[in-house]
């Protein structure tokens, strides 16, 4: 009887912990049939519940446009909201800032593309490996995994990014840039 009051236990904590998990793995299986929009309702709902794997999910919906319309500044209001989150992990706090980077890349000025290299360093940080690709792929050092990062030092960088973000205007760009650092695909790896 103590081992099922305590599995029981167990299971409640768990569940507790990440609000909103059914919701986010409704996201990532809805657009995995390339049902964008069901995927983003979901997504919502994740994000309303707090889930920080949802916001990263949502955000890029916003950030390629699909589902909904491409939106840069809610993908980085999403990714900086996940980045914060008391329930994420220091891998979701690498692929936000990895995001961001990826968003900024792809959608702002020529200012903004300075603070991609900040935010992939952010990301390489926290031992994320398409920020470490983007990274090395410019021939720039790579940062060691510090997954012990003070969480406040890189919550301060990803908003400084969003707020700067916010005051720019993200319109197409006026040279051609390499391709986005961040994958298409990172529904699948949060």
């Amino acid at each position: 009887m103590q081992n099922i009051f305590l599995l029981l236990l167990a299971l409640v904590f768990v569940s507790g912990c990440v609000p909103g998990g059914s919701h986010n793995r409704k996201g990532e299986s809805l657009y995995a049939e390339g049902n964008y929009q069901q995927a983003a309702l979901a997504l919502r709902q994740g994000v309303i519940a707090g889930n920080p794997a949802s916001m990263c999910n949502l955000g890029t919906l916003y950030s390629l446009g699909k589902g909904v319309g491409v939106d840069p500044r809610k993908a980085i209001d999403l990714f900086n909201r996940c980045a914060k989150s008391k329930h994420s992990n220091a891998r979701l706090k690498g692929l936000a800032a990895n995001l961001i980077g990826a968003t900024l890349h792809r959608y702002g000025n020529e200012t903004d593309k300075k603070k991609v290299i900040g935010f992939m360093q952010i990301g390489a940080r926290f031992n994320n490996p398409p920020s470490k690709s983007y990274l090395a792929s410019l021939g720039l050092p790579v940062p060691e995994p510090d997954l012990y990062i003070k969480h406040e030092l890189t919550d301060i960088a990803i908003i400084f990014g969003a707020a700067y973000l916010a005051n720019s205007v993200p319109n197409t760009l006026s040279l051609p840039l390499p391709a986005s650092p961040a994958s298409a695909s990172s529904l699948s790896n949060v």
